[in-house]
């Protein structure tokens, strides 16, 4: 619930119009806006994403997505016994393709 004290209207004019306003001053406006269509999610992992050695920004969705694929994939392999705690992928694209059996595992 939000405290009307220190709330603002959640007229999305008046949000806007403070947030423009502030702008233009140069200060830092915090606007929470807790409506009807706010929801929370459930963050099941910690996830990082580099490439070529820059740390890429995922939202939410994504870092979920990539996880759980992962995970799925992970739980379907021989040899794994539990779920996994820690799960690390390297990709290293090949210079050329190399032809290899499918169905043989390196």
């Amino acid at each position: 619930m939000v405290n009307s004290s220190n709330a603002i209207s959640l007229n999305p004019y008046l949000l806007a119009e403070k947030v423009l306003s502030a702008k233009k001053r140069k200060e830092l406006a915090e606007v929470v806006v807790l409506g009807e269509t706010h929801r929370t999610v459930n963050k099941n992992f910690e996830k990082e994403m580099w490439v070529d050695g820059q740390r890429l920004l995922l939202n939410h969705f994504v870092q979920e997505t990539i996880a759980n694929i992962i995970l799925g994939f992970s739980n379907t392999l021989k040899g794994l016994d539990s779920v996994p705690e820690n799960i690390e992928v390297k990709i290293k694209k090949l210079h050329k393709p190399v032809k290899i059996d499918v169905h043989t595992y390196p």
